[in-house]
């Protein structure tokens, strides 16, 4: 719901309220076609908020600028390709020049499909290419056949070479039950000591207990008992 509209400097400034009922500011330069909502949800996120969508209602269509490319199908047919130990990016901005190559290699594709396993169709589509390629092959003589084969993979990519690569290999990573435990403190404390240590006797390193200790009135018993058996 619109409250309020005002006008500032060029600037239509709404006051919208939410099904909340929260208040939100929106700037609409209406020259440019520009909004800017307190929420900073397109800042944020990457897709226009209801608040905006209400001063867009009378265009006929949203904006370019406000159509993110991650949001877009086209955004998963980017891919970066290494041809001959060449790398092309795809991930560049998108131009006319690029759109209309994806278009004419799309063209290419459903006409093989299209033509399928019909040795006519594709005899005179053959031919049709064929057609094709020696007319532009005739005004580019002067080329050297590196040159052309890297102009054709070039426009097949619809990116240029990377010039500079940056990438670094990943760090190894440990899984579970790879290298060896880590003790506790407990663990690395038992180990400076030296031995066990009696509860009986208070001796510590003799290799005995309170069950073994032979100042235990109870063990000296039981020898006298083994020895009269």
């Amino acid at each position: 719901m619109v409250l309020s509209v005002r006008e500032d400097g060029g600037m239509l400034h709404y006051d919208i309220m939410d099904g909340k009922n929260k208040r939100f500011t929106v700037v609409h330069n209406v020259n440019d076609h520009e909004a800017k909502c307190s929420c900073k949800m397109f800042e944020m996120v990457g897709l226009l908020c209801r608040h905006i969508f209400v001063v867009f209602r009378d265009l006929e269509r949203i904006p370019l600028k406000y159509v993110v490319n991650r949001w877009t199908k086209d955004a998963s047919l980017k891919a970066t390709f290494e041809i001959d130990g060449v790398i092309y990016d795809q991930n560049g901005p998108k131009d006319e020049k690029k759109m209309l190559l994806n278009k004419v290699w799309s063209d290419i594709h459903c006409c093989m499909d299209m033509a399928g396993s019909n040795m006519e169709q594709l005899t005179a589509f053959s031919q049709v290419i064929d057609e094709q390629k020696q007319l532009l092959l005739s005004g580019k003589e002067k080329l050297s056949p590196q040159h052309s084969r890297r102009t054709v993979i070039e426009s097949y990519c619809g990116s240029t070479e990377i010039s500079e690569i940056n990438i670094l290999p990943p760090k190894h990573a440990k899984n579970k039950g790879s290298g060896k435990r880590i003790k506790s403190s407990k663990e690395l404390a038992m180990e400076k000591q030296e031995g066990r240590k009696c509860n009986f006797c208070g001796v510590r390193g003799d290799h005995h207990d309170t069950r073994t200790c032979q100042l235990n009135p109870k063990n000296k018993d039981k020898q006298k008992g083994k020895k009269k058996a």
